[in-house]
């Protein structure tokens, strides 16, 4: 079993949809910023869409916003709770999947923001084509890792959790299939296509239901 995980803190991101969601060319109302600063459905769908808008970038797949795996969905949410000093103990599915596990400050930022600033942490990622050295020899490791399970275009699915405790928010995404998997970087690791401004196929890319 393959389960990678990897615990940022202090910073802001997530994740990715596929189904249910369009494009907004238009700023975010008071009201959809609001409910971002609430742990809700609203929020996911919207992180999913930033996140599959930045793998059309990179001509790679949507990732599809799971609720269908059940095992997957406790654990996440299960994962989150206990951060915030709820009893229940997440319970690992034996399915091979990698995850994100944040605590961050809430803010009133978007989750459009978020992900801009995620995607940005590949600006000058210096491995395409080739598999990067051990995580001993790489200055860089967690801030890559990162971007690369963003991209990583073997990923189809995710399940995103949050849990608000005062001041914080605790985050955790799981990605099936699971990223950043040694020896498969260079076919799921993918050079930024050109004609990267098409918002109509973007759309129909955010749309996508694999």
């Amino acid at each position: 079993m393959i389960i990678l995980s990897i615990h940022i803190f202090l910073l802001t991101f997530f994740l990715v949809d596929g189904s249910n969601s369009s494009l907004q060319e238009d700023k975010p109302t008071n009201k959809s910023n609001q409910d971002f600063m609430n742990c809700s459905p609203f929020l996911y769908l919207r992180m999913a869409q930033a996140i599959n808008e930045k793998r059309w970038l990179q001509g790679v797949p949507p990732l599809v916003l799971d609720t269908t795996n059940k095992d997957l969905v406790e654990y996440v949410q299960r994962f989150v709770d206990q951060g915030t000093g709820k009893p229940e103990p997440p319970v690992r599915p034996p399915i091979a999947f990698s995850q994100f596990y944040g605590v961050y400050p809430k803010t009133d930022s978007s989750p459009e923001e978020d992900i801009r600033g995620l995607y940005a942490m590949g600006d000058d990622y210096p491995y395409y084509g080739q598999e990067p050295p051990p995580k001993s020899l790489y200055p860089y490791y967690d801030r890559y890792y990162v971007f690369t399970q963003l991209i990583w275009a073997a990923s189809r699915r995710v399940f995103i959790a949050c849990s608000d405790y005062g001041d914080y928010r605790h985050m955790l995404v799981a990605f099936l299939p699971p990223g950043n998997i040694k020896g498969e970087y260079v076919r799921n690791v993918r050079r930024p296509r050109e004609g990267k401004n098409d918002l109509a196929d973007l759309k129909k890319a955010t749309n996508a239901n694999e």
